[in-house]
């Protein structure tokens, strides 16, 4: 799911993701989306370069971003309600299936 429909063009249309992005970042950010696509959870997306998931914080709490390189990063926000908490701190990423992205 996508937060925007400038979002959805960008990520639908490859020509118009290469044209905002250019070419190795639009590829990164299509393999990035696959692999969200075919992921049951957060849990199998990895911790560890070169996605490197990670939660965010301060004004972005309660969000994830999946590294795309140096200059871009993939912010998505959990689409739960309750949002499934391991502790009052943390989301826990094994429970969490449905994902909104929210900017890149």
């Amino acid at each position: 799911m996508l937060r925007t429909r400038k979002l959805e063009k960008q990520l639908n249309f490859q020509k118009i993701l290469t044209k905002a992005y250019g070419p190795p970042e639009a590829k990164k950010i299509m393999m990035q989306m696959a692999v969200l696509a075919s992921a049951e959870s957060l849990h199998p997306v990895p911790l560890q370069p070169p996605e490197r998931l990670h939660q965010l914080s301060g004004k972005r709490k309660g969000q994830f971003a999946v590294a795309l390189g140096p200059k871009y990063r993939l912010i998505l926000q959990t689409d739960h309600d309750p949002v499934p908490k391991r502790d009052y701190v943390s989301i826990d990423r094994k429970w969490v299936t449905a994902v909104i992205v929210v900017d890149i």
